[in-house]
């Protein structure tokens, strides 16, 4: 374990990684899918923060903690909401209220998306240490007050005959009665919000974890005020883009409004997580009962895992009416997941948050450059998306439970930091600056500024610690 006497990373470099690592995982969330690509965006911020201000956690705590907001962050990805933002910038709605409307439901899916991130992150860090038990009944709880939720604000849903619920944030004939082919979509939003309030009650209220419910709370209000205010953006944009050329000149043109909504999401709720986590460091520990290894054999993690890989693999690829029913809700989706990083140990929350996680983004990678549009021939695109990135994943996988837990982060950060960048240049067809800009340009030189501040900070907790090294063999 790392010398805990050693000072935190100061506040601006928290906020900073905080906010490099949102900015970048959410911006490149958007190209591979609402729950498995958020997931990137929670490990990315997971890992960077937890190196900022978790230096004294343990390796099984330290893991936990990036494999739960991973999992955590991926659960808001089932809701809809590109139809909200579009009544925030469609000139066919009624006027400056269906715009207030709009930014309203993203305040609300925003916050709701993020809230649940936060609450699990949060209960890795108070000390209370989950288990098969609390896990399992947080999530029957959790799934059951979805399904209330679903129900109570989220019905009916019958756009045959027009009959949409009271509070709903999507296309809907209030807001264009005139419109002949308009295709609502179910919400999921009342399910969500009942789910969080699940979590927070059982676990922050019910368990006492005072720092689940301060990330939940936090969560929500940095997911809301994150989405509603980097829509301003791309809504502004929309409405006035006379306004914006006019500054921009042909800059306008390369800018990817929608992508930018997303980066300044990310940019928000990862640098709130780094103001709380560095505002609430000295609260920050270890389960007092915590485990070296692992509540279930090895054999049986390694089971869990591969039949989660299976399982993504037909959810990423195939599409069966009665599994996508299920899967949908993202949260019968998480349940391996958290039983593996609850009870898995260091090495369970290490399969969550490395490999299961990249996988969809690799396969998603792999399936779009070298077979739906083939850019680049297979074999070298299974090298460079495939093998490449897998043979990094398990150099920073740590395969010892005596690994120093802050070795085991840097690692997390300059792998996942550099592999989801590289992937993700490569799915936007490799926007090089010496090239012709694309409206992928903007994006592409964003993130890798991000990387350059995630990768300077990694570098500094190699020289932090060495320097601890050094003091402990005086001592």
């Amino acid at each position: 374990m790392c010398n805990a006497t050693r000072p935190p990373y100061p506040l601006w470099l928290t906020l900073l990684c905080g906010a490099a690592a949102g900015g970048m995982g959410w911006g490149i969330r958007g190209q591979y899918g609402h729950e498995t690509g958020a997931m990137l965006a929670g490990v990315l911020v997971g890992f960077a923060l937890i190196l900022c201000a978790g230096n004294h956690l343990r390796l099984t705590t330290s893991l936990q903690a990036v494999a739960l907001l991973a999992v955590g962050v991926g659960f808001g990805g089932s809701e809809t909401y590109g139809q909200t933002i579009g009544l925030t910038q469609n000139h066919d709605v009624i006027g400056n209220t269906a715009w207030a409307w709009g930014m309203l439901g993203l305040f609300v899916k925003g916050g709701l998306w993020i809230g649940i991130a936060g609450a699990f992150f949060g209960s890795a860090l108070g000390g209370i240490r989950w288990n098969i038990r609390t896990i399992c009944t947080a999530m029957a709880l959790m799934m059951l007050a979805f399904i209330l939720g679903e129900i109570a604000l989220n019905t009916p849903f019958d756009p045959v005959h027009k009959k949409l619920p009271t509070l709903y944030f999507s296309a809907d004939w209030h807001w264009q009665p005139n419109a002949v082919n308009l295709k609502p979509r179910p919400e999921r939003w009342g399910g969500l919000l009942f789910a969080w309030l699940a979590l927070l009650s059982y676990r922050g209220l019910y368990l006492k974890d005072i720092l689940c419910l301060r990330f939940g709370m936090i969560g929500f209000m940095a997911g809301g005020v994150g989405f509603a205010g980097g829509q301003c953006w791309q809504s502004a944009h929309a409405w006035y883009p006379s306004r914006f050329k006019a500054v921009l000149g042909t800059t306008d043109s390369l800018m990817n409004w929608w992508n930018m909504m997303e980066i300044t999401f990310g940019t928000v709720w990862g640098a709130a997580f780094g103001a709380a986590i560095y505002r609430f460091r000295k609260e920050i520990r270890d389960p007092s009962d915590v485990i070296p290894t692992s509540d279930i054999p090895p054999w049986l993690i390694y089971a869990l895992a591969g039949l989660h890989l299976a399982l993504l693999h037909i959810w990423t690829f195939f599409q069966f009416n009665a599994f996508d029913a299920i899967a949908d809700r993202a949260l019968p989706m998480g349940l391996i997941p958290l039983v593996l990083v609850v009870s898995g140990g260091w090495r369970g929350a290490a399969l969550v948050a490395l490999p299961l996680t990249a996988y969809p983004i690799i396969a998603r990678t792999i399936n779009t450059l070298c077979i739906e549009n083939p850019t680049v021939a297979l074999v070298p695109g299974l090298v460079m998306f495939g093998v490449i990135p897998v043979m990094l994943l398990f150099a920073s996988m740590p395969w010892s439970a005596q690994m120093i837990a802050h070795v085991a982060l840097q690692r997390g950060v300059i792998v996942t930091a550099v592999m989801y960048f590289g992937l993700n240049f490569a799915f936007f067809q490799f926007p090089w600056p010496w090239l012709a800009p694309t409206g992928r340009t903007p994006s592409a030189l964003m993130f890798a500024v991000d990387v350059a501040i995630l990768l300077y900070a990694a570098l500094r907790a190699r020289r932090h610690l060495k320097a601890s090294r050094g003091v402990n063999a005086t001592q």
